[in-house]
Order: C-alpha cells, then structure tokens, then sequence
C-alpha cells in the first residue's frame, strides 16, 4: 500500500470521513471516503498505469459493488471482496471475451457464461477458474 503525502486538511477530512483527494508517492489517486484514517465508503483509486477502481471500500480495501480496470484494458463490474473479484460480477478481456457469472478470490467459480469472440461460448460451472463442463 502506497504511502500518502499528507497534509492538515487531508488528515481533518480522513478523521471525518468526508470525501477528500489524495495524491500517492507512486503518482496514484484517490477520491472518496474514509473512516479513521483508511478508505472506507464510495470512492475511486487510478494508477498511472491506467488501472482503476471505482466503488465500494471497506478498511482501505475494494470491497461491496464495483468497477474495476486495469492496464491491459481488461474490465470487471460486480461484487468485490479484500480487493478481488468475488461473488457474481462480469469480467470482460481485453480481446472482447466476457464471462458472466460467479467469482471467488478473483477466479471464476461456480456457475457462469463465458463468451468468446469467435461466438462459441461454454455454459456451466467453473472450478477455481476452469471450466468443468455443464452445471
């Protein structure tokens, strides 16, 4: 977790939760809530990388509903839980295939729909992020 470069007011308003922006030493930022002194509530985090979160947060973490992208233009919309993709959401390559379905510790798994850009796409259930055929 990237240290932050701080000052009076950034200190008032993580103490009382209001939406405040903050600059990382890594260049990264972050606009939205806090709770004594970490992200916590609605808020969004970019990386110069291009990766992004925008969402829920809870003890400095993704956490609740969200919208993540990283670098490779790689997108996921859903469920969150410690800062992975978990419970249903839609994680989209980027090369255009889409899963729809269930996701635990940032894998597919359970049951789901994966759409390849070919138009063949595989329906059933996904165990630690392959695919074992028909649920």
């Amino acid at each position: 977790m990237p240290s932050f470069v701080g000052n009076e007011q950034t200190e008032l308003s993580q103490r009382t939760g209001k939406f405040k922006y903050k600059t990382y030493e890594d260049g990264s930022t972050y606009f939205g809530e806090w709770k004594d002194g970490v992200k916590h509530g609605k808020g969004t985090m970019t990386g110069l990388n291009g990766k992004k979160y925008v969402g829920d947060w809870k003890d400095g973490k993704p956490n609740g509903r969200g919208n993540g992208n990283w670098a490779n233009g790689d997108m996921y919309v859903g469920e969150w839980k410690d800062a992975q993709p978990n419970g249903k959401g839609v994680y989209t390559w980027h090369d255009g295939d889409v899963f729809e379905g269930n996701f635990q510790m940032g894998v597919r798994h359970g049951t789901g729909t994966q759409k390849y850009i070919d138009g063949t796409s595989s329906v059933g259930k996904w165990i630690d992020g392959n695919y074992c055929g028909v649920a």
